[in-house]
């Protein structure tokens, strides 16, 4: 299990997400989102990926709508190249 942050729905089956780490380990391609399940998380942009809702297991909650609009801000400006 990794907890994961839903950036966009695309339908009841799938959904586009970023994976959380607990690693403190800083560069461009990693946000701090707060305090997710009793853990400093950050949100990882280079691993972006769609994912089937099948595939969830459990809610752990919510983050802040500013700070969801901010990651989404950062995930439109990606250069992976």
């Amino acid at each position: 299990m990794r907890p994961i942050l839903i950036i966009k729905k695309y339908n009841q089956y799938s959904f586009l997400a970023l994976p959380l780490s607990t690693s403190s380990k800083t560069n461009k391609y990693r946000i701090p989102i707060g305090v997710v399940d009793d853990k400093n998380a950050l949100a990882n942009l280079s691993q972006i990926k769609n994912i089937d809702s099948k595939r969830l297991i459990n809610k752990v909650g919510y983050i802040e709508h500013d700070k969801l609009k901010v990651i989404k801000e950062k995930t439109s400006r990606i250069n992976f190249g």
